[in-house]
């Protein structure tokens, strides 16, 4: 702040009527002006999640904020809930509040934001639907059921993912169970025991429990060239290719290049 004297720039002023350093404002009554307060605290974010043409974030205090396709009020009819997570799909956005109800907004083409009641321990969204997961792990769809994407297999499943219109998710012992579009053969997952999975719109991928390692199944075409090698602990899988993050934090990006997706991934570095 630059500092000066209240009643102008003319030297022959008292400098003791303001002393420099205290400046202060001319319409605070004589206190000094409160430089401390000036800019707010940023926003802490807890937890994202990305859809086809819009992004919901979650603040640590559990309120959400969305931003991009606004079509349907997915931006700017959030709901002021505290929510624990948010699922995007492509038209609607579903929050799960602290007392395990999910709230959804935006699109109520197919019934997407009519969620049932209960209480539910997690919330997935894929293109025009959404799947929700109890305590007890049983699983709960609703919107659109073009290719039977609302109709789970009986027994406990968790760890659920998504594609635009199927569902993937692990039973009590690790194998992958999924339901849907059967398109490519990525709802064909081999019996595997795995630590989780991912979906693409072409494939499915799981992490091994054995060893880390990536098994895909589905179209090797579109999501070509995963990774031979073990000891990977995190992956993600986006509409056309994946990433996974080795024990030493290394990153290996494997299908569609079509954007530089896989070429321009970090080839060094801790993740």
């Amino acid at each position: 702040m630059a500092h000066g004297l209240i009643h102008g720039d003319d030297p022959g002023d008292d400098p003791g009527d303001d002393p420099p350093g205290d400046p202060i404002r001319p319409d605070s009554g004589g206190e000094p002006a409160d430089d401390t307060a000036t800019e707010p605290e940023p926003t802490v974010w807890a937890f994202l999640d990305v859809g086809t043409e819009t992004a919901c974030a979650l603040a640590t205090e559990g309120y959400a904020t969305c931003w991009g396709w606004d079509g349907h009020g997915e931006v700017s009819t959030v709901p002021t809930t505290h929510f624990q997570d948010v699922a995007v799909g492509r038209d609607h956005v579903c929050g799960l509040g602290d007392d395990g109800a999910v709230t959804c907004w935006g699109s109520s083409e197919y019934g997407a934001d009519t969620p049932p009641a209960g209480s539910y321990a997690d919330i997935v969204s894929g293109g025009y639907f959404s799947c929700a997961v109890t305590s007890a792990n049983d699983v709960t769809c609703w919107g659109s059921d073009e290719t039977g994407q609302l109709h789970p297999p009986e027994g406990p499943i968790t760890g659920l993912t998504t594609s635009f219109k199927a569902v993937c998710g692990l039973n009590i012992d690790g194998i992958a169970s999924c339901w849907g579009a059967e398109s490519y053969g990525k709802t064909e997952p081999p019996e595997e025991v795995f630590l989780t999975v991912e979906l693409t719109e072409f494939t499915g991928c799981g992490l091994r429990a054995s060893d880390g390692g990536v098994t895909c199944w589905g179209s090797e075409e579109y999501v070509p060239n995963a990774p031979t090698s073990t000891g990977y602990t995190s992956l993600s899988c986006g509409v056309e290719n994946c990433c996974a993050l080795g024990t030493a934090g290394a990153m290996t990006c494997w299908g569609s290049d079509t954007n530089s997706q896989v070429s321009s991934a970090p080839s060094s570095g801790v993740w």
